[in-house]
């Protein structure tokens, strides 16, 4: 039927809608371009008041709710529930779980990082800080090698950046050579009898031949040498210069021949002490068998007094034998240091052994008392 005026006019009781105001709504369309207010939609719809509760679902609804103070299913985030009414906090856990990815991003700092599993590959670029342990079975090269505290190697074979090494207590050397900037001599081979290591100024070392004869009056290992071993004496090296080397001053002014101590306390019998020897090559031997006899270097007597001699830091000086004495008195000038006076040898000798050769440095007698 036709609408009357009466049908048109707004109702005052808003329990229901007339058919103007349900035509309104049906044609209502249109892009919504901003925020929806009570005011916009009561003037799009015609009417003065919009009020009550929606109680159906809405299946549309699109943009911002702005009343909205939660979420009706909360949601989980790295195991804390969230339903959007407050804030939450994410604890630090023990395990970070699996990490999927091939590489590691440079913001990820291992500063918490107490373990690591398997690593299948990895580089390194810069140091790294505290203790690594366990084996590296694939490790070609290490910057510092720091302390390498085994006992035993067995794979370690090539180490041929090593600047420094310590104490080595044993083993054996398989290599070839140890340069002279390491501490070696840079040779394979030991020199021969008599040669020694010199340098040839370009920073090597080779085994020479001492080719530096020495002479009488030459000083030399503590003392001057004496005497120079000739064809026919005992112990003569055609290839090697061997001698006798004196001391270079007298040692007393006056001693005895055997231990004073020892005498007195044998009621002034004499000891017999097998220091026979005369030739070249004899004194230290009897001296040696004057010390074990009559007692270890007492400087009371001449053998004891020779032995504590230490000249040059050498401590095997000896008291010469008889034929050793007289070639330091042929020599006495050129040698310097000696009195014209008595020298004794350490040669024994008479048919009960209680005589002792010496020598008259002024006039060159042998004499035994």
């Amino acid at each position: 039927a036709d609408a009357t005026t009466a049908d048109i006019a707004p109702s005052t009781d808003r329990n229901y809608v007339t058919d103007a105001q349900a035509g309104v709504i049906s044609n209502t369309s249109g892009i919504n371009t901003g925020d929806e207010t009570t005011s916009s939609i009561k003037s799009k719809l015609g009417i003065t008041t919009l009020s009550g509760s929606n109680t159906g679902d809405q299946t549309n609804i699109t943009g911002n709710a702005a009343t909205a103070t939660k979420l009706s299913t909360a949601r989980n985030i790295n195991g804390v529930a969230f339903d959007g009414s407050g804030d939450i906090t994410i604890t630090s856990t023990a395990d970070a779980g699996t990490l999927t990815g091939t590489t590691l991003n440079s913001t990820v700092t291992g500063s918490s990082l107490t373990s690591v599993g398997t690593l299948a590959n990895l580089t390194v670029t810069n140091p790294i800080a505290g203790s690594i342990t366990g084996n590296a079975a694939t490790s070609t090269t290490a910057t510092t090698a720091g302390n390498i505290t085994a006992t035993s190697n067995t794979t370690l074979t090539s180490l041929s950046n090593l600047n420094t090494v310590g104490t080595i207590t044993s083993g054996v050397w398989s290599a070839t050579t140890i340069d002279v900037a390491h501490g070696g001599t840079g040779l394979t081979a030991a020199g021969t009898a008599g040669q020694i290591l010199t340098s040839t100024g370009s920073g090597t070392l080779t085994w020479t031949t001492n080719n530096k004869l020495l002479s009488i009056g030459d000083v030399y290992q503590g003392g001057k040498v004496a005497y120079i071993l000739q064809a026919g004496d005992p112990g003569y090296d055609a290839t090697i210069q061997k001698g006798l080397i004196a001391a270079t001053s007298d040692q007393s002014s006056g001693i005895r021949w055997y231990n004073y101590i020892q005498w007195y306390n044998n009621n002034g019998t004499y000891t017999t002490t097998g220091a026979t020897g005369t030739v070249i090559g004899t004194g230290l031997s009897n001296t040696n068998a004057i010390i074990a006899s009559q007692g270890e270097t007492a400087t009371s007597y001449a053998a004891g007094l020779a032995r504590a001699y230490t000249g040059g830091g050498y401590t095997d000086w000896y008291l010469p034998s008889k034929d050793e004495l007289n070639k330091l008195r042929i020599n006495r000038d050129v040698i310097g240091g000696f009195a014209d006076d008595y020298y004794w040898s350490s040669s024994e000798y008479g048919v009960d052994g209680v005589l002792a050769w010496y020598q008259n440095f002024h006039i060159g007698a042998d004499q035994g008392a």
